[in-house]
């Protein structure tokens, strides 16, 4: 007689409300409030503002953090271009809360990186406060092969922690600077219309102006710069790193009837001389990058093992 056996569904994403553990969708945790703040990473804003008209927030204050400290992201603030990709990815209707300033969006100074999650809400009854790894990004809150942890408190159960999380959403507010350009906020229809010469020009007058009056330091842009170089630099580097990486997870699996697999810890000797030219490849400047380490086959236990760096 064959037993199937149910898997155990994993809770990838682990919420807890008050100190206890919060088995409901994750949505309810947002619901019924009608002020929200944000810092957080958007990797898609469509689903950040769907996600706040979804809601019917009526007042939104969004700090826009960056995640993995991406040189890219630094220079958002003086590229315009992002900015315009940003605004032509939203719904018209958080365009027009933007403009009306119900929607605040604001972003950290250059030389400074914002990698906080937090959030706040707020009704006239109500404020509730949560905070942990997750953002507010499709992938951290869908529960699906990524573990993140998002820790709530109300206010009535705990008031210090609450009034604790204010002030620090306000401390980073303090230190953050408008991201919407006036074009946005004078635009007569919701959307931008056409991202030309002269709209990027008027964004970058726009967001250097902004800049020097927050005061950006000279060790903050000669950091940028310094980083900048070393990306630029090391951008032929990562190709091949690439590549190769891609190369040594070739030769580390097979294809079965089933899909493609991992390949035993018995066969890894028959590839080893592939995977030591791979990884010697690899190695040559990982000085200047912090790469994979060495895969080491281990024929005593029959074992794969990750060497020491």
């Amino acid at each position: 007689m064959n037993i199937l056996k149910t898997a155990k569904k994993v809770r990838y994403l682990n919420t807890i409300l008050n100190d206890g553990s919060f088995d409901g969708k994750i949505d309810k945790i947002f619901e019924g409030f009608y002020e929200f703040w944000a810092i957080t990473f958007v990797s898609s804003p469509k689903f950040f503002f769907d996600f706040v008209l979804k809601h019917k927030f009526q007042r939104v204050r969004l700090i826009i953090g960056i995640e993995d400290n991406d040189i890219n992201d630094k220079f958002n603030l003086i590229n315009p271009e992002p900015q315009y990709e940003f605004f032509k990815s939203l719904p018209d209707e958080a365009v027009e809360k933007i403009k009306n300033d119900e929607i605040q969006i604001r972003y950290s100074k250059l030389g400074i990186t914002t990698h906080s999650k937090l959030f706040i809400l707020k009704n006239s009854e109500k404020t509730r406060i949560a905070f942990g790894s997750a953002n507010l990004t499709q992938k951290a809150l869908s529960n699906k092969n990524q573990f993140e942890e998002i820790i709530a408190y109300d206010k009535d159960y705990n008031p210090n922690i609450v009034k604790l999380a204010e002030s620090r959403f306000e401390e980073i507010w303090s230190e953050s600077i408008d991201y919407v350009p006036e074009r946005i906020k004078n635009e007569t229809k919701p959307t931008i219309n056409v991202f030309s010469t002269e709209t990027a020009l008027d964004m970058l007058k726009e967001n250097l102006s902004k800049l020097s009056i927050v005061g950006v330091s000279s060790e903050a842009i000669e950091e940028l710069m310094s980083e900048a170089n070393i990306e630029t630099d090391a951008i032929e580097y990562k190709k091949e790193y690439l590549k190769n990486s891609k190369d040594i997870i070739n030769t580390l699996t097979k294809k079965t009837k089933n899909g493609i697999a991992l390949i035993s810890p018995k066969e890894v000797p028959k590839k080893q001389q592939l995977i030591s030219v791979k990884i010697t490849r690899l190695s040559r400047r990982s000085d200047e990058l912090d790469l994979r380490r060495e895969i080491i086959y281990n024929e005593t236990d029959d074992m794969l093992y990750i060497g020491s760096s």
